[in-house]
């Protein structure tokens, strides 16, 4: 009910024709919508989320998609280099075998995860695998939360050094992952090929003796 109302009004505030006008009020809801989580304890990033997903269910959306499309970059490297400068890097080395340890096991579950999805969807199981692949660098909403973990005063140096580790290599080793997809799906399927044929002809064997 409460998202019905909301909807309708923002749907009648940004109902205007002067493009710059309606670009500073879809930036005022959004930051609107951060400070308001700000205030009540929550991340800024999960206000704009919300924001996001009531300004997708307007009939403006279309047009909202286009108007800060200009914004999402320039956001994305000024998010980025204040992550970083936030990050020290001197414990870094030796949080890196952790870091490995959890992007192996998120990367696993999200390729089982799409795998599944796939599956669900009447996929082959060559798509399906490349679509759990392709979750893999997915992660933009986790990486924000690992920043707003970073950048907080009140988080430890080790758990913001950690979200550094864990950001580059679902950056680095993602990005890879993903365009390497296809090798690795094809060396998969050839190996279990390559072990069937082995069994069969073992059985063929068993039953000629």
């Amino acid at each position: 009910m409460l998202s019905r109302t909301a909807k309708k009004f923002i749907d009648k505030v940004i109902d205007i024709e002067h493009t710059e006008l309606f670009v500073i009020l879809i930036l005022s809801i959004i930051v609107l919508s951060a400070g308001a989580a700000s205030h009540l304890g929550l991340s800024e990033a999960i206000g704009a989320f919300l924001a996001g997903l009531l300004l997708s269910e307007t009939k403006q959306r279309h047009r909202i998609s286009e108007a800060i499309k200009p914004f999402q970059q320039f956001s994305t490297a000024i998010f980025f280099v204040a992550f970083g400068m936030s990050v020290d890097y001197k414990h870094m080395g030796s949080l890196i075998p952790i870091g490995i340890f959890i992007f192996v096991t998120t990367s696993f579950s999200k390729v089982f995860g799409g795998y599944c999805i796939g599956k669900t969807y009447a996929l082959s199981k060559r798509a399906s695998l490349r679509l759990g692949f392709s979750l893999i660098p997915r992660g933009e909403f986790s990486i924000i939360l690992a920043g707003t973990i970073a950048m907080s005063s009140h988080a430890p140096y080790p758990l913001k050094s950690l979200t550094g580790v864990y950001v580059l290599l679902s950056a680095i080793l993602g990005s890879i992952l993903m365009k390497e997809a296809d090798w690795f799906i094809k060396w998969f399927f050839e190996g279990k090929d390559k072990g069937h044929p082995q069994m069969g002809g073992h059985s063929a064997r068993m039953k000629v003796e």
